[in-house]
């Protein structure tokens, strides 16, 4: 069942996060990417599987009321985890922050069991397999064919390039400014807490009301637009004198303002939107569809983003370069996102008509 496999697929991940702590204290060269490259695993493969247990738990109906909410604790669970941050590294240092994500891991599996338990009291089916019959080529060939899924997985990669060169540039603003790695992650956990609340409150107080005035089209928009507002002032702080040690100057500011804003509207706004188009699909169709989105499109963006980088990186390319490339992202993003509105009210009609 979709629950055995989430519990199993946690007790593996808290291996793997343990093995690497062992291993980090080697100072083999090779560990900081692979402490990445599982934290990058980690997010695509339980938020994928996440989702698609949720959608399994909960009828669309149930999933407009739920989905907010459940999406608002996440928030609170990442304000609350960066507020400790600094005081975690402070205590036991920078290193032994993967034991404590081994332990949040660890205590998830409960209130899983429990949210299992409760679903198959209600009469839930929580079976993972797909009984379609179909292979993967056929399964993709049968989403692509609905509109919204493929500008949805269109969407995916200038969204995940354009994520991918803003961390870029983000991180290059911080290594102009923390040459420690404590004082650097006592940041980062205090800018996670702030952006995490930034995204809390616009879940709270303004999501609601954007999907209502502006429509899940018009929202949709919102994401790219603002994103592409923080790459116009990225193509300015590239011609900024550097000022090293002071985070406060606008040059920092600047760079640091692109990845505030990502973070903030991709958790709030951009989630919720996505969680409204995905409920004008068939129940069958649905989780497949997440499935492809986040297990397929966004690994394939971001393997292009990394090769993008390691080009430019390779070529020595200039931070225009990068803030440039940023911009031309956005725009090709915001061009796709015209056409959801449209997708969205034919999947929903189509669902609507259909028998089920």
């Amino acid at each position: 069942s979709l629950s055995r496999f989430m519990g199993l697929l946690c007790a593996a991940f808290v291996l793997a996060i343990v093995v690497l702590r062992l291993l980090i204290s080697s100072g083999n060269v090779v560990m900081p990417y692979a402490v990445w490259s599982l934290a990058e695993v980690y997010n695509i493969l339980m938020l994928m599987h996440f989702w698609t247990y949720a959608n399994k738990v909960f009828d669309p109906r149930e999933g407009k009321r739920m989905f907010p909410i459940v999406g608002a604790a996440g928030l609170v669970g990442m304000i609350v985890g960066s507020s400790v941050t600094p005081m975690f590294v402070n205590a036991f240092g920078s290193n032994n922050l993967l034991l404590g994500w081994a332990g949040m891991v660890i205590l998830a599996i409960p209130p899983l069991r429990l949210s299992a338990a409760a679903a198959r009291k209600s009469g839930v089916i929580l079976a993972g397999t797909d009984d379609s019959g179909e292979t993967v080529a056929e399964n993709w060939r049968s989403l692509f064919q609905i509109p919204l899924v493929r500008t949805l997985a269109m969407i995916a990669f200038p969204m995940w390039i354009t994520a991918w060169l803003v961390d870029y540039q983000f991180f290059h603003a911080l290594d102009e400014v923390y040459k420690e790695q404590d004082s650097l992650a006592g940041f980062l956990g205090v800018f996670n807490g702030l952006s995490s609340l930034a995204g809390l409150i616009l879940q709270f107080f303004v999501t609601g009301r954007l999907l209502q005035t502006l429509g899940v089209g018009g929202t949709s928009i919102l994401y790219p637009g603002v994103v592409a507002a923080s790459a116009v002032g990225l193509c300015a702080r590239s011609m900024m004198p550097v000022v090293p040690g002071k985070v406060y100057e606008p040059r920092s500011i600047l760079g640091i303002a692109g990845k505030f804003s990502d973070e903030t509207l991709f958790g709030s706004v951009h989630d919720s939107a996505i969680a409204v188009l995905f409920s004008s699909l068939p129940d069958e169709n649905r989780a497949r569809a997440r499935a492809l989105l986040n297990g397929a499109m966004e690994p394939m963006a971001t393997a292009v983003a990394g090769i993008l980088l390691l080009v430019l990186g390779r070529f020595h390319a200039p931070p225009i370069v990068f803030a440039s490339l940023t911009l031309a992202m956005c725009l090709v993003w915001i061009g796709l996102a015209l056409r959801i509105k449209k997708d969205y009210l034919r999947a929903l009609v189509a669902n609507l008509n259909s028998r089920n």
